[in-house]
């Protein structure tokens, strides 16, 4: 891991990205967002189960923020990346982590922010690892930018890495925290997180957030001493019929880490590439 010599005086002075896995994820940095003003990217819609993209609900958010979309902005379904997981079609994600790293390059980005590796969902680990893969390929080119991680499922004002070893942590003012509270309470779709985050910790801990220096490996390390809670979920969707198979973390998801992480160590897959292609809300076959 690189240590990071970022601090909270950076935050505005240097060049940013977020890449998070749903549309609404930005809503828990959204104070680092008015500050960094990151170029964000997005690998889903946010339909889910429900079928209706949240993209719309993002990019005001964004724009209210002063922050651009990127060129990968809602290109998967979850049922999609759902489908190629299990399915071990791995090439359309192999090729987001070319097009993410050349996008990155383009922008001359300091420091990258994405969703952590918690298990819970597999869309926030697949963004982890082909934000991690990229990383890698930048840095293997000689582009030294720095690795962040947040939290989505854990508390979002506890970091389980002190300062000293190069985490951030913004405590919003009040005006910030207002703003926050506003956007997330203004994001239609996410209302009931919002009130269930309400109700088991309280709001005060969103006043509260973290930049985590982050391994480019993360997500890539061997968790089967560990079980996904994604794995329970499936199992209960099988269970009730709206699932067909279960997505599992050895079978499935595992493979998909080995071959993101070849290709980012592999002579193609540092050498620079000459061709980038948009993303921004294009679909997948």
């Amino acid at each position: 891991m690189i240590y990071s010599p970022l601090t909270t005086s950076d935050l505005a002075n240097r060049k940013a990205a977020l890449v998070v896995g749903h549309p609404g994820h930005e809503l828990r940095l959204h104070g680092w967002l008015e500050i960094a003003r990151p170029h964000v990217f997005v690998l889903t819609d946010g339909s889910g189960g429900a079928a209706q993209s949240r993209l719309n609900c993002s990019e005001q958010v964004l724009r209210e923020a002063n922050c651009e979309p990127g060129s990968i902005f809602g290109v998967f379904t979850d049922k999609q990346i759902y489908e190629l997981i299990i399915n071990s079609r791995f090439d359309p994600f192999i090729a987001l982590v070319t097009t993410l790293a050349d996008r990155l390059r383009e922008l001359d980005v300091d420091y990258v922010v994405g969703d952590a590796c918690e298990g819970y969902n597999p869309s926030h680990d697949l963004c982890r690892i082909v934000l991690g893969a990229a990383v890698q390929r930048l840095r293997s080119q000689g582009m030294p930018l720095l690795n962040f991680s947040f939290p989505l499922h854990s508390r979002p004002d506890e970091c389980d890495l002190p300062t000293d070893y190069g985490s951030v942590r913004l405590d919003l003012t009040n005006d910030q925290f207002e703003r926050k509270m506003a956007a997330a309470w203004g994001y239609t779709p996410l209302v009931p997180e919002v009130e269930e985050s309400q109700r088991l910790i309280g709001l005060d801990a969103f006043r509260v957030e973290w930049l985590r220096p982050t391994s480019t490996k993360a997500g890539f390390e061997n968790l089967a001493a560990w079980r996904p809670y994604y794995e329970t979920y499936g199992e209960q969707q099988v269970a009730s019929g709206r699932y067909a198979r279960v997505l599992r973390y050895r079978e499935h998801f595992r493979p998909l880490a080995d071959a993101l992480w070849e290709h980012a160590t592999s002579q193609s897959g540092t050498g620079a590439s000459t061709r980038s292609r948009s993303l921004r809300k294009s679909a997948v076959a």
